[in-house]
């Protein structure tokens, strides 16, 4: 009770969209790392994803047609047990 609560929002474009993030907390330091933290995590999975990254899971699927290991974040996308269904090693 009686805490303000700090609004931080952020957009920025990532995976050729733009990504809107608003984090609510009554520190304003806490909202501002939150924010960032959560573009981070962004910024990860779409390195994992890229396929214009040559050393990315989807790039070394897409040249090689298996994959060592599978990362779980390509596994859920996919759907699919890469293990199992598309040639994994």
């Amino acid at each position: 009770h009686g805490r303000d609560l700090h609004r931080v929002s952020e957009t920025r474009l990532n995976m050729g969209t733009f990504v809107s993030i608003t984090a609510v907390d009554p520190s304003p330091v806490r909202a501002q790392e939150a924010t960032g933290a959560a573009f981070d995590e962004i910024d990860r999975v779409a390195r994992l994803l890229s396929r214009f990254d040559s050393t990315s899971a989807v790039a070394v699927l897409n040249r090689e047609g298996a994959l060592d290991e599978v990362p779980l974040e390509l596994e859920q996308v996919v759907g699919e047990d890469l293990d199992g269904g598309y040639g994994g090693r």
